[in-house]
């Protein structure tokens, strides 16, 4: 099996978890958290709260920050729906924008006049999205991107996820990254605001596998670097990769394809190879055209730690096999030019 996204969890961590347990340090008042929270401040160089979820570090953003009820925060298009959820649950308004056609992100830079002073950008897939000076509270969701400690320059506030498929996992965990982390340390842990008692703190059984992860991060950095590099050199003349600056951690390689991409995952599935389509775009066809069309012809490959670079290579040739299939010319002039460019040439004046 070709892993997409599957967690590198080894005897270290497996030792490290059963520590916590034979000292029956299993709950959010565990000391592990402590020293889990204790490492991501010295790598941070900031204030963090380690709890239970990203989207938990994002909802307690927004209510620690007095992001009023009722307002409006632009998102972009192409986000996991937990970025919506945490909005909604805040009682603020999310505002589905479309995305840049290479970077597939916000494209703050050049919209930065028609975009509002509450926009949430996001680190699709690891890579880092712009910052826009001057925007207070100026909040990421950099769920996807931990790994990057870029990823939170020009801006305040930064949530995180832990989940099982991120970079380092701590089974399931996110963290807060900001100035207000006594107030969200306060919200998370059966506080009562707006009348309702929360428990969103991490387990300290989590944060045990999140110490013991950690100390992997730097290999697991190079593997998905390696990854990268290695689709780039393999399938760059032939698809359309996401555009990523060099600040990204590469969580996962995406790139459009032509064809079906539901016949090609089952295509692929049948090799042993593990794929997933892109994010549902969260805005209407004809308000985002841009994320509909990555989203149709898009598709996520492996680029879990657990591969070798052998299975990456693997993955390469069947790609390449599947662009042939399909009557297209080992050629980025052929159908990126006339399809995937043409298309947005029409549709789209961002980029």
């Amino acid at each position: 099996m070709i892993y997409l996204d599957h967690s590198n969890i080894d005897q270290s961590d497996i030792d490290m978890v059963n520590k916590a347990m034979r000292e029956g340090q299993v709950s959010t008042a565990g000391r592990y958290v402590e020293e889990f929270e204790d490492l991501m401040r010295e790598y941070f160089g900031r204030n963090v709260v380690a709890l239970n979820s990203g989207t938990a570090a994002l909802f307690l953003a927004l209510k620690a920050h007095g992001v009023r009820k009722g307002t409006e925060i632009h998102i972009p298009a192409l986000t996991f729906v937990g970025t919506y959820n945490a909005i909604v649950h805040a009682g603020c308004v999310p505002v589905v924008r479309d995305v840049d056609r290479f970077s597939w992100s916000l494209s703050l830079q050049i919209d930065m006049e028609v975009f509002p002073p509450m926009t949430l950008p996001v680190d699709l897939y690891g890579n880092i999205a712009d910052s826009v000076p001057g925007r207070f509270p100026y909040i990421k969701d950099a769920a996807e991107s931990f790994g990057s400690t870029c990823s939170l320059d020009g801006f305040n506030v930064g949530v995180y996820s832990f989940n099982g498929n991120k970079i380092i996992t701590t089974g399931g965990g996110g963290l807060y990254v900001g100035d207000k982390a006594e107030l969200v340390w306060k919200l998370a842990h059966q506080g009562k605001h707006d009348g309702v008692a929360t428990n969103m703190g991490m387990t300290s059984l989590s944060a045990a596998l999140g110490i013991s992860q950690f100390r992997k991060l730097d290999h697991f950095l190079e593997l998905k670097r390696m990854y990268h590099e290695t689709y780039l050199e393999q399938l760059g003349p032939y698809v359309q990769f996401q555009k990523h600056n060099e600040n990204s951690t590469y969580w996962l390689n995406c790139c459009l394809l032509p064809g079906d991409i539901p016949t090609i995952q089952k295509d692929l599935a049948d090799r042993g190879i593990q794929t997933r389509r892109i994010f549902k775009p969260l805005g209407p066809r004809d308000a985002c055209p841009n994320a509909w069309y990555i989203y149709d012809h898009g598709i996520c490959l492996p680029s879990s730690t657990l591969n070798r670079k052998q299975d990456i290579l693997t993955v390469c040739k069947e790609i390449k096999d599947i662009v042939y299939r399909q009557n297209h010319s080992y050629n980025r002039g052929n159908w990126i030019s006339r399809e995937f460019c043409g298309h947005f040439v029409t549709t789209c004046s961002t980029g």
